[in-house]
């Protein structure tokens, strides 16, 4: 074989094996991408994975804890009525009424980020009915207990020390639990600046008792889907129980 053929050989062999890497690494690029999609699918379903008929508040609280913290209702799918979602008046949020215990009743409201404040949260002075907070054993240290949970966090209004939208929360309730869904739904408010979302969260009491069982939220973003959730979050502690009549603990 003549010197200038050998060559000829020679470069296509290199192109072939450049050819079979780059192909490669497309593939590789591609299988990590659907890996990274898988994860997250399966951290969403972790967190939502029992789902209930769309139930009463009353029906809500004596839901019984199975070590699922957060529950769909309703399938995940919010409840809102047509004339719920309507925009002609802007944004808006209402808080409810303290009951005749004191305690927040429910907070709704249709938000946008027009009402996101631009100022750091100041430290919260004010006390929610049950809020006996101690230290306590949580992912191998001590911390506190319980949290003043925002029924509508201050991230989205600017709202802090007020009664009527605060309860006493288990720290794994305010922050991952609420958190999650709070986080979803300002980042979206964010990046959709002329959007709105419809939301509402109702503490879930059993009784007469002074401690949220759990909150219930729902959301739902108007022009799109990109928001739309449903669920219930239990008011636990893993390793602690709690009195929920007067929020008094003990460690297991």
């Amino acid at each position: 074989m003549s010197k200038r053929g050998k060559e000829k050989n020679q470069l296509y062999i290199i192109i072939l094996i450049l050819g079979l890497l780059i192909t490669g690494g497309k593939s590789l690029l591609s299988n990590q991408g659907t890996n990274n999609q898988e994860r997250e699918t399966t951290v969403d379903r972790k967190q939502t994975s029992v789902k209930t008929a769309t139930k009463t508040n009353a029906q809500l609280a004596n839901l019984k804890y199975n070590g699922q913290q957060i529950v769909q209702i309703n399938q995940g799918k919010p409840t809102f009525k047509a004339n719920q979602l309507k925009t002609t008046n802007g944004p808006w949020v209402v808080y409810g009424e303290l009951d005749n215990l004191n305690r927040a009743t429910i907070a709704t409201g249709l938000l946008n980020a027009s009402l996101m404040p631009t100022v750091k949260r100041q430290r919260l002075t004010v006390t929610p009915t049950g809020y006996r907070n101690r230290r306590v054993p949580m992912n191998g240290h001590y911390d506190w207990l319980f949290n003043r949970a925002h029924l509508i966090g201050y991230q989205f209004t600017g709202e802090n020390n007020n009664l009527h939208n605060l309860v006493t929360g288990t720290r794994s309730l305010n922050d991952p639990a609420m958190t999650y869904y709070e986080n979803r739904t300002a980042n979206y408010l964010r990046t959709h600046r002329n959007d709105y979302v419809r939301y509402e969260v109702t503490p879930i009491y059993r009784k007469n008792e002074l401690v949220p069982r759990g909150v219930h939220m729902q959301a739902q973003s108007i022009k799109n889907a990109t928001i739309k959730y449903n669920v219930y979050i239990f008011n636990v502690q893993k390793g602690i129980t709690i009195n929920y009549n007067n929020g008094n603990s003990t460690i297991n």
